[in-house]
């Protein structure tokens, strides 16, 4: 059960930050299949990264997939941001 817990914590983190990184990045000039897939491994691979940081420092699954869960969020925030203002600037 713990570990599902621990790896729900890092689904999230990579569907908010894949969203993110598509928000941000779409005013690049990559194809849209290059994108989702940089975007979405970027996402995975900074997911495993955080998960064997936290696992590494011990830190208690649950606490580790609350911990995972809010960066994401917090960086899908951040991504809605910046996504707004180049809306912004492209409106003008």
């Amino acid at each position: 059960m713990s570990i599902g817990v621990f790896n729900l914590g890092a689904v999230f983190f990579v569907a908010w930050v894949t969203t993110a990184l598509i928000f941000i990045f779409q005013f690049t000039k990559l194809a849209d299949e290059v994108l989702l897939i940089v975007c979405f491994g970027g996402s995975l691979g900074a997911a495993i990264g955080l998960q064997m940081l936290l696992h590494s420092m011990e830190v208690p699954y649950m606490l580790a997939a609350i911990i995972c869960a809010f960066i994401g969020l917090i960086l899908i925030l951040i991504g809605r941001a910046i996504t707004a203002r180049l809306y912004e600037k492209i409106d003008l």
